[in-house]
């Protein structure tokens, strides 16, 4: 059965009444809940290809891999997976230098998550050769990766949603052919990610793209960041007698 997409998170009031739906304790809750925080802090102004908010992306897939039944830490990590490479958008000034952001999740979260994120960026994918030889491996009974690729497997339906692709430019979609898309349906049927799977079957089922108008579709490859483009920011007068209102009132 095919579950509407508005039944999963895609903000932080809905992932918490979802993990509360299934009856994670008060300590996970806790830890996703952190977890949430610092995916907000290093996700502010960046945005999807398709002008969704990039903590829209991360929290619908860990909205995903929760309704797989997946353990906490793999909860984290999606909601977390794009720490590392936010430097990669369209005019990001995110610092490329891993060191910092390791710390950073190491301090906020734990170092296990951390090397699961590092894990998770050099898992070779985006070809379907790649997914073919980790179905191979999968099927000669080697699960070493299964939470790695059922991260991956959760990114990529989440990407698809909604048919989002649709609304990017030919060069994000162009990896994505009928190929590669029914190799990502078999990887999830083998690891009996069945939620998944039922997911990745509706939305890459092969639709036209004439269904969405040129005029609609968004001429970006990936992400991108618009801190620059923020219209209506305070002046230097402004910044200033703000701070001296909050002065004022804790004396």
């Amino acid at each position: 059965m095919i579950i509407d997409t508005e039944q999963l998170a895609q903000n932080y009031p809905q992932l918490i009444n979802q993990l509360f739906a299934e009856e994670f304790s008060l300590t996970d809750i806790s830890k996703i809940k952190n977890a949430f925080e610092v995916a907000l802090s290093f996700s502010d102004g960046i945005y999807r290809a398709q002008g969704v908010p990039l903590i829209n992306h991360l929290i619908r897939t860990a909205s995903i891999l929760i309704q797989e039944k997946q353990p906490t830490d793999v909860i984290i990590v999606a909601l977390t997976h794009a720490a590392f490479v936010i430097h990669k958008f369209d005019n990001s000034l995110r610092t490329s230098k891993l060191a910092p952001k390791r710390k950073t999740i190491t301090d906020e979260l734990n170092d296990n998550i951390a090397g699961m994120l590092i894990s998770y960026e050099q898992l070779h994918w985006y070809n379907v050769d790649a997914i073919n030889e980790h179905i191979k491996m999968v099927e000669a009974g080697d699960n070493r990766n299964s939470i790695l690729l059922s991260l991956r497997l959760a990114n990529e339906l989440e990407d698809n949603m909604d048919f989002a692709m649709l609304y990017s430019s030919t060069a994000r979609k162009k990896i994505r052919n009928d190929a590669y898309n029914e190799a990502c349906i078999v990887l999830a049927k083998r690891l009996k990610l069945n939620f998944i799977a039922q997911q990745l079957d509706y939305w890459l089922t092969p639709v036209s793209e004439n269904i969405i108008p040129l005029d609609f579709v968004r001429n970006k490859k990936q992400g991108y960041e618009v801190p620059l483009n923020r219209i209506w920011q305070k002046n230097t007068l402004e910044k200033l007698q703000t701070l001296i209102k909050q002065i004022i009132r804790r004396l």
